[in-house]
């Protein structure tokens, strides 16, 4: 029996906008900092940098539960 694939896409789309969002934010920081040097926007950017690496894994993980790939990471 053949199962069928669901769009890879699918479960990640609604999050699009909120990660191009941070990594604009980002940008913006190292923007900011290159020109005033103000150290707040470096602190800024690794708080930015976080979020997304949080929101990517949480992601990861619901994709896996509904099971859009297999996790191989606890392959052995």
């Amino acid at each position: 029996m053949t199962t069928k694939h669901k769009d890879p896409l699918g479960f990640r789309q609604q999050y699009q906008g909120i990660i191009r969002n941070l990594i604009n934010n980002i940008d913006i920081c190292n923007e900011r900092y290159a020109k005033e040097g103000e150290e707040g926007y470096l602190v800024q950017r690794e708080v930015y940098i976080k979020e997304i690496e949080e929101l990517k894994t949480f992601i990861k993980k619901k994709e896996v539960e509904l099971g859009y790939y297999k996790d191989d990471t606890n392959s052995e």
